[in-house]
């Protein structure tokens, strides 16, 4: 799925993609949905993606089986990501 065809990149637009996720158990969803926000961006467009915190996240449902530190190393080396927080 691509949009380089938007109106936006034919202005000379940058946009900028935040998203945010638990990514415990990094699986393809996860990838699907990286791709989908880099494509989103466009070739110049920076991506930023945090990862929840064990805290945050067993505040809400069961706490993360793999830890913080871990989820981001997953993260991390997805292409085309310009921030991990």
């Amino acid at each position: 799925m691509g949009f380089d065809s938007s109106p936006r990149f034919e202005l000379g637009l940058v946009v900028i993609v935040y998203t945010g996720g638990t990514f415990d158990l990094f699986h393809v969803g996860h990838v699907r949905l990286l791709k989908h926000c880099r494509d989103y961006a466009g070739i110049n467009g920076p991506v930023v993606v945090a990862v929840n915190t064990d805290e945050f996240v067993a505040s809400y449902k069961d706490a993360p089986i793999c830890p913080l530190a871990e989820r981001m190393e997953m993260v991390a080396p997805v292409n085309g990501l310009t921030g991990l927080l």
